[in-house]
């Protein structure tokens, strides 16, 4: 939950000054724009939706945004980095690495290595991870899922991005060249551009042809196929040869 405190306009739009949500990293905030100091990373300034550590208070945007990311796996907390970074005022929507927890084998190997992390600045690095635990990458590679989804969980308390765990359920253009998202929560916000980030775990594609000489309940997408134990003693054919 959080509490609003106030409400101010800034640069026409509506903001609330609020207190942070208490799952939250509590060395997150996000800048207010009053304050010129600088945050991690920026070359400026500090502007409105900014990240920053200490602040008294969390701004947050009520309605408008200059970037809207929709989705928060790797691509997406990676473009939130890149967005606060480059001191892009953004909002990040989606649950934080939903599909990962949901849709993937929990013994799982990747097939990349600790040279694949997500920041773009190239600080909070797996191999950085990796140093805190006081491990060496040669040690954790293959990179198992579980290692993985704790790296991301450090990366976005480092990088402090909180998204909002929410779907987008619609989006438009504007007759004013901007986009319009509507959240399953029924919020509403607009946006100058939009990254779209959110990998394929809802567009699952069997083949028609396939389907049609297949019998029903024997052959499924491995989106959904997250436990195995029922293949035991079976045998099973996989077609495709990438990540899944």
């Amino acid at each position: 939950m959080i509490r609003v405190s106030r409400v101010m306009v800034i640069d026409g739009g509506v903001h609330a000054l609020a207190t942070p949500n208490t799952d939250a990293d509590p060395a997150c905030r996000l800048a207010d724009p009053r304050d010129t100091r600088l945050a991690p990373g920026a070359t400026g300034p500090a502007r409105h939706g900014q990240l920053e550590r200490g602040s008294e208070d969390t701004l947050i945007s009520a309605r408008s945004v200059d970037l809207l990311i929709i989705g928060a796996g790797p691509y997406g907390l990676a473009m939130a980095a890149c967005a606060a970074d480059l001191s892009i005022d953004h909002k990040i929507v989606g649950e934080p690495m939903g599909f990962w927890h949901r849709h993937m084998p929990a013994g799982m190997l990747l097939r990349s290595t600790c040279d694949w992390h997500l920041d773009p600045v190239a600080v909070d690095t797996i191999v950085e991870y990796t140093a805190g635990q006081e491990r060496k990458p040669k040690e954790v590679e293959p990179l198992s899922r579980s290692f993985y989804l704790g790296y991301a969980a450090w990366f976005q308390r480092r990088k402090c991005i909180q998204p909002t765990a929410e779907l987008v359920t619609r989006l438009d253009a504007t007759p004013d060249r901007r986009f319009h998202a509507v959240l399953s929560s029924g919020d509403e916000i607009t946006a100058r551009r939009v990254v779209v980030a959110v990998g394929f775990g809802a567009f699952p594609h069997v083949p028609a042809s396939l389907a049609a000489i297949l019998p029903e309940g024997r052959y499924g997408h491995t989106r959904d196929e997250v436990e195995f134990e029922r293949f035991a003693g079976k045998r099973v054919l996989t077609i495709g040869g990438r990540q899944s």
